[in-house]
């Protein structure tokens, strides 16, 4: 399936804009181009967020002198992007290893990702991911209190595009910016 849509992506694209009216092509292609922008401007700062807690995540775990902390690091920053599970599963193999030395270990562990996850949650991920996307910070933490009200975790993960969407749209409808052909 990847592979075609990535072989084959344009000619669907200019498929499908073959069923919108002449006249209206050319919003329809303003729309779609400013949806992939936001669209763009989200995946890219959800990897700098990620980024930043397993960075983050290594530093501390280094302090500490915990064992294979890149690797954890590295853990904690791909599974943060799974919102109230990630952060608990990049904790779990830190916490085993830290359990090893001393279990005053395992509360300084516990400290280090708490501190990454509530950085992450109430100041990078809002201001950067909204700023990337052209949404406020405050919108950014409604859409996912919103999306996971509606649809539980996996409207949390696609809160932030969703919302993107609907302000690329909003704002072309009210201030009407059309572009035509």
């Amino acid at each position: 399936l990847a592979f075609y849509l990535l072989r084959d992506h344009r000619a669907m694209r200019n498929g499908a804009l073959n069923y919108i009216p002449a006249h209206l092509r050319g919003d329809a292609l303003y729309i779609l181009q400013e949806i992939n922008l936001a669209l763009h401007g989200f995946f890219r700062g959800q990897i700098i967020v990620c980024l930043f807690v397993g960075l983050f995540v290594y530093g501390g775990l280094y302090l500490l002198g915990i064992p294979y902390a890149l690797f954890i690091g590295f853990l904690a920053g791909l599974f943060d992007i799974i919102p109230y599970f990630g952060p608990v599963l990049g904790f779990l193999p830190a916490a085993a290893l830290a359990l090893a030395k001393s279990p005053l270990t395992v509360l300084w562990v516990l400290l280090v990702f708490v501190t990454a996850n509530q950085l992450e949650n109430a100041v990078i991920s809002p201001k950067l991911i909204g700023d990337r996307v052209g949404l406020h910070p405050l919108v950014v933490i409604f859409a996912v209190f919103a999306g996971g009200d509606l649809m539980g975790i996996f409207g949390m993960l696609l809160a932030i595009p969703v919302a993107a969407i609907i302000r690329v749209i909003l704002a072309f409808f009210f201030l009407r910016r059309p572009h035509s052909q």
